[in-house]
């Protein structure tokens, strides 16, 4: 495997200028890097045609270009961690740019009842719909991805009114605001981003909820959540295991997702005294209810 590590982080300091992280892959290994992408957070991809030298190099290679903000060092070290095989460089742009894919954006539907929608958009439902409104601006989690709705199907079959719901590695904050919309649940949230704090607000108060975030995790009191959803990659899913188990009472459901089928045994090896109660599946993708084993 190769991978290029001129991926410094950037110093310029120009709002209007973006940095995009351009990943260069044999046409073979598109699908797989992508993945690995997508679960690192990123929040759009697009595919060009590698411009090379050769004729014949130009039409097996591809280069995916996404807006990963500062995490760039993060998504590369993952890139390298799960075996990609490709090169990488920063490209600079305009942030209009940078931007063009919140065009494409679409609202993306959970269930009949609760759709996500990017908060730019103007998508009218019918009354019986419940509409959540989320700008993920630089964080992952603007509803379309699987594990995004694998999660919150789970959980609102599981999720009672009135709960206390912990969203680990929240991006945007969009589990936790459909939450609070749908079930009307007490929800904290945390992330590692330094821009998680203003952008979970944000999106809160577009949809007229509360969300607490906090600094660390480990700040929660024991046993504080009703039910704790973890929807991360699945190195960080067995890392944090403990801080979720500390989290939950003997009652709680836990809800894992950004793993992959092939993950399923690994990551479950991590929650020794919980069993699966509810499991789903989309494009390979899974999520996983848990309870602690009686």
């Amino acid at each position: 495997m190769t991978v290029d590590r001129q991926v410094a982080q950037p110093t310029s300091l120009d709002p209007q200028i973006w940095h995009m992280l351009v990943v260069s892959v044999h046409e073979a290994d598109v699908d797989h890097a992508s993945d690995v992408l997508w679960r690192a957070g990123v929040v759009a991809i697009e595919e060009r045609v590698a411009e090379t030298s050769s004729e014949s190099d130009s039409a097996s290679r591809v280069e995916l270009w996404t807006s990963v903000g500062e995490e760039v060092e993060g998504v590369v070290r993952q890139l390298r961690r799960e075996a990609v095989a490709c090169t990488t460089r920063i490209e600079q742009v305009p942030r209009e740019v940078a931007d063009t894919w919140r065009t494409h954006a679409q609202c993306a539907e959970v269930t009949e009842t609760l759709v996500i929608c990017p908060s730019w958009k103007i998508d009218p439902h019918p009354p019986a719909v419940k509409v959540v409104r989320i700008d993920p601006h630089d964080l992952f989690g603007l509803g379309n991805h699987p594990t995004t709705r694998l999660t919150l199907q789970l959980a609102l079959r599981i999720c009672e009114p009135g709960s206390t719901v912990v969203d680990v590695g929240c991006g945007s904050g969009v589990l936790g605001i459909a939450l609070c919309v749908a079930r009307h649940v007490t929800c904290f949230a945390y992330d590692i981003h330094p821009s998680t704090r203003p952008v979970v607000e944000s999106n809160a108060a577009l949809n007229d909820c509360v969300v607490t975030v906090v600094a660390d995790a480990s700040t929660l009191p024991d046993g504080v959540a009703d039910l704790v959803l973890a929807n991360i990659l699945a190195p960080v899913l067995i890392e944090i295991a403990p801080d979720i188990v500390r989290m939950s009472g003997d009652d709680t459901i836990i809800i894992l997702s950004g793993l992959r089928a092939d993950q399923r045994e690994q990551v479950l090896s991590a929650y020794q005294g919980w069993s699966v109660i509810e499991e789903a599946e989309e494009e390979g993708w899974l999520a996983l209810g848990l309870s602690q084993t009686r």
